[in-house]
């Protein structure tokens, strides 16, 4: 006779993060990103991947390697270029520690840091990893708790 929708409310911080999800920054823009979500940053800790983010280099070196053979005639131009990064390098991951759900725990979640050096700009972005995954464990979490709170029977979906 009745019918209740609960739609749970993502956080700020998930909004936050997933928003910006694989988008690439220049380092500046990546290095404010850092610093305004550095309490979310679990490891190697906000301040360090900060201080990493301001002071990383990167550049690209390249060369043709032509061979030509005599007795066909026929040749082979090859480009080789290598990315190149300076003293201090940028982890291959970070994991943040953020809840998915407004009042929620948080949840650990790894993102995959990138880079590109492109027309000399340098970009940096971050992937999350799976993170279809952790949202799907958090709703049957909240699942679960509504479940154990009621005695009433939990649909997903519409009637038809």
């Amino acid at each position: 006779d009745w019918r209740v929708d609960f739609l749970v409310p993502a956080s700020r911080e998930w909004t936050t993060w997933s928003s910006r999800n694989r988008k690439a920054m220049k380092q500046q823009e990546f290095a404010e990103f850092l610093e305004d979500n550095e309490p979310d940053i679990a490891q190697p800790g906000g301040a360090a991947l900060l201080d990493i983010a301001l002071n990383f280099q990167a550049s690209i070196t390249g060369n043709f390697v032509s061979a030509k053979r005599l007795q066909d005639g026929s040749s082979q131009l090859v480009w080789n270029s290598s990315t190149e990064q300076g003293q201090i390098r940028l982890p291959e991951t970070m994991q943040l520690a953020i809840p998915v759900f407004e009042r929620g725990a948080p949840r650990e979640l790894t993102a995959r840091l990138r880079y590109r050096v492109k027309d000399g700009d340098l970009s940096i972005w971050y992937e999350l990893v799976r993170p279809h995954k952790v949202l799907e464990d958090e709703f049957q979490n909240a699942w679960d708790f509504i479940s154990a709170k009621t005695d009433v029977t939990i649909l997903l979906g519409a009637p038809e």
